[in-house]
């Protein structure tokens, strides 16, 4: 080797020693790099952002329409309708509350005092979901009354890790709440007076996000008609915090629109209420969702 660099000249000399040079730095470079990724990577935790940005919830809602950029759920009932879209991302949306292949997993029946741990996750009960009573059930063989002008619509709350409400427990605190909807705070209220001790401080029914569906306008309302929630007005806090439990499945609440006036766009905004979800009078998707409504 040193005969060969003897030979060389100087220009290709000095060339080797800078290609050297290079090579050299190169390898220690990305040594250091990935020395520096695996000690990263061993401070994070499996199961624990590091940084948790967003800590305002707002919701998600089923069926939309394919185009990502609307939030238009337009169709036509009847049996030559148009509704087999919506009914199909309905299906897609509910399919791991079935309980079939990786989306299984062991759960709990939990009750109002429940406390979530990383372990633990409440069980959802889809048979609460449908009110089999009424005249067009949301269920998959009605199309989730799309087929007949009685559209049912899905919400769950977006994932916050370590996220969990503060419940408002003080009715006197609803009823002055000057933002609050009046059939939310009279629906709390009953719930509170049917339910709950005079003496009770913190009634554990009351441990709800609590959720409002109405029409932007007083058109609009007039239009929509009178929206019914099941199985409840809102997500029961026991489900909260979700800590990334496996298998982790996030409560529903599903709405139907029952006297929906025909061939009208309808603005509809639904809003979740706890001490510690803010909302914007100029952006309806903080702590809520706002889409439009068009039936056929």
């Amino acid at each position: 080797m040193e005969g060969l660099l003897l030979k060389l000249s100087p220009f290709k000399k000095k060339w080797l020693k800078i290609i050297g040079y290079q090579a050299v730095f190169v390898i220690t470079l990305c040594t250091y790099f990935l020395l520096c990724l695996f000690l990263y990577l061993n401070t994070l935790d499996g199961f624990k952002p590091k940084i948790i940005r967003n800590r305002n919830p707002a919701l998600m809602m089923r069926p939309l329409p394919k185009n990502p950029y609307s939030t238009l759920i337009h169709f036509k009932h009847g049996g030559s309708g148009t509704w087999q879209e919506l009914k199909d991302s309905l299906d897609d949306w509910i399919t791991p509350y079935a309980g079939h292949g990786q989306f299984q997993g062991p759960s709990e029946t939990c009750s109002w005092d429940s406390q979530l741990d990383p372990r633990k996750r409440c069980h959802v009960a889809v048979r609460g979901w449908f009110n089999l009573s009424s005249e067009v059930a949301c269920t998959k063989p009605e199309a989730y009354g799309y087929i007949r002008g009685y559209p049912c619509i899905a919400f769950k709350i977006n994932r916050i890790y370590g996220w969990q409400p503060e419940p408002y427990y003080n009715i006197s605190e609803i009823e002055h709440h000057p933002q609050m909807p009046k059939q939310l705070k009279h629906h709390i209220k009953t719930s509170w007076m049917n339910q709950c001790d005079i003496g009770d401080t913190k009634c554990a029914i009351l441990r709800m996000i609590w959720i409002s569906c109405e029409g932007s306008t007083p058109t609009d309302v007039e239009n929509l008609g009178p929206v019914s929630y099941m199985p409840l007005q809102g997500f029961p806090g026991y489900f909260y915090p979700f800590l990334n439990q496996q298998h982790y499945l996030s409560p529903v609440v599903w709405i139907q629109l029952t006297s929906v006036y025909p061939g009208v766009l309808i603005n509809i905004e639904c809003k979740i209420w706890a001490k510690n979800i803010q909302h914007d009078s100029t952006n309806p998707m903080v702590g809520g969702f706002k889409f439009e409504l068009m039936m056929d």
